[in-house]
């Protein structure tokens, strides 16, 4: 299998990481009305960063692979 030069797995990585992010904080409704709540309020909240960081990261992927591209489809 041949490598593609352009490749950057650890930003992808980095962009795995932010969209787990944004689950997480999702998931912290499941216990919506229990004791444990504002205890997963604090913890996860901070998480909804993961949708800015994913879409900054997504551009820069799209930019940095179109980079040497003319916007011609061959």
């Amino acid at each position: 299998m041949i490598k593609n030069e352009k490749n950057l797995d650890w930003i992808q990585l980095l962009r795995g990481v932010a969209a787990l992010l944004v689950v997480l904080t999702h998931a912290r409704y499941a216990l919506l009305g229990t004791d444990s709540f504002p205890l997963a309020q604090q913890i996860f909240l901070p998480g909804a960063m993961g949708v800015d960081l994913f879409f900054i990261i997504s551009g820069f992927i799209m930019c940095y692979s179109t980079a040497t591209s003319d916007g011609s489809l061959s």
